[in-house]
């Protein structure tokens, strides 16, 4: 760690910090002055609902996600678990303050209206709070309101095991509105909409591609109204080294072993039928053992055929 190298370089670092302590209170004043000015009812609504002209455009919310880590991807319970940081940005024209520097409230300040946003293909969410909750509310002096949570989710990821385990595999994170249709608030990506925090490395899957998607599809319409809803779309690709080295190598080692049987002479017939035997009960018993580690499905999977071809 640097160290000023001087009486002066200490002074000039102190003062700094004086000056920009005040200016913070300064604009916490400021903020709270504007804040006590609003009706207390109207300033916990969204922004467009004070707008007398019902044909005011909805209020836009852009979002953007910091990828910190893909904890898992579970094949068997068709889901992953993701450790992301959610960036929410909109503007509350309400809220204008005379300062230079945003105010940054810990928490989620229940003074000012929030959106109320979740990952509609959701299991379940925690929200990280060591020490403190790991989110804040930061109001710019020009009514831009900057929101960030950090929190680890579980997604429903539906998946085609077809061609298991040389799949590919399409999973999302989708971002919705709980309570306010499309005519209310729009959801956009910002111009940086993912971003991943460290190179992705994951013990089955690698991460291959993504992309952002404006909407979640058509099946957001409801009796009380159509929802906005936005997803981003990561692929993974299946590595194939674990079942090349565990199940591929040692079942077709089985098999050519039990071809030795065709050179021994016929005269030999317990050699060639307890040598058959043996490599029928060993691919039956390596068969049993992947069954129990491969997702279960109605459907047959391109390792069953692999496995039934091993066998005949």
């Amino acid at each position: 760690m640097l160290q000023p190298r001087s009486k002066s370089a200490w002074i000039i670092l102190i003062l700094t910090n004086i000056l920009s302590c005040r200016a913070s209170r300064t604009g916490i004043k400021l903020l709270n002055a504007v804040i006590d000015s609003q009706d207390k009812d109207m300033i916990t609504q969204i922004p467009r609902q004070e707008e007398e002209n019902n044909n005011a455009p909805p209020l836009t919310i852009t979002a953007s996600i910091l990828i910190r880590s893909f904890q898992s991807i579970d094949d068997v319970n068709m889901d992953f678990t993701v450790d992301v940081t959610l960036w929410l940005a909109w503007s509350d024209p309400r809220l204008k303050f005379n300062h230079t520097q945003p105010v940054t409230l810990p928490g989620l300040s229940q003074r000012v209206w929030t959106p109320d946003l979740y990952f509609t293909n959701e299991k379940q969410t925690r929200l990280h709070d060591f020490l403190k909750p790991n989110m804040y509310v930061r109001i710019y002096p020009n009514g831009t309101i900057l929101m960030s949570t950090h929190a680890s989710t579980t997604l429903v990821c539906p998946m085609n095991l077809r061609f298991f385990p040389l799949d590919v595999q399409i999973c999302e994170i989708r971002i919705g509105s709980y309570s306010y249709i499309q005519e209310r608030i729009q959801i956009e990506w910002s111009s940086a909409p993912v971003i991943l925090q460290n190179a992705v490395e994951l013990a089955k899957f690698r991460l291959y591609d993504f992309k952002t998607e404006g909407k979640c599809g058509s099946n957001w319409t409801y009796a009380s109204g159509t929802y906005p809803c936005i997803r981003a779309k990561f692929e993974f690709r299946r590595q194939i080294g674990y079942y090349l080295n565990n199940i591929y190598i040692p079942t077709g080692m089985i098999v050519l072993i039990s071809w030795v049987s065709f050179w021994i002479g016929i005269d030999v017939l317990e050699a060639r039928l307890s040598l058959g035997i043996t490599s029928l009960l060993t691919l039956a018993t390596q068969i049993f053992g992947i069954a129990q580690s491969v997702p279960v499905v109605s459907y047959t999977k391109a390792l069953d055929v692999w496995t039934a071809a091993c066998l005949i």
